[in-house]
């Protein structure tokens, strides 16, 4: 019993583990996106580049892509 139990306690650890690695590298991911889109705006003199920045960090790919349909006419 106290093996199982054992057992147990490595695969919660072994997936506590991943799912830390899994948010730390998304949260990069979205630093990354909010970076790019804040230099984009000042670069396009895009108003409002903290928004779009928390936008992109909060909502990742889908704010990239929201952030790139809207201002599409913008960054010609």
């Amino acid at each position: 019993m106290i093996l199982q139990a054992d057992a147990y306690a490595s695969m919660y650890a072994m997936f506590m583990i991943v799912w830390i690695i899994l948010i730390i590298i998304s949260c990069v991911i979205g630093l990354l996106i909010a970076y790019w889109i804040y230099k984009d705006c000042q670069k396009h003199n895009i108003d409002n580049e903290i928004v779009w920045a928390l936008i992109g960090f909060f909502l990742t790919i889908i704010g990239l892509i929201i952030y790139i349909v809207v201002n599409s006419d913008k960054r010609k």
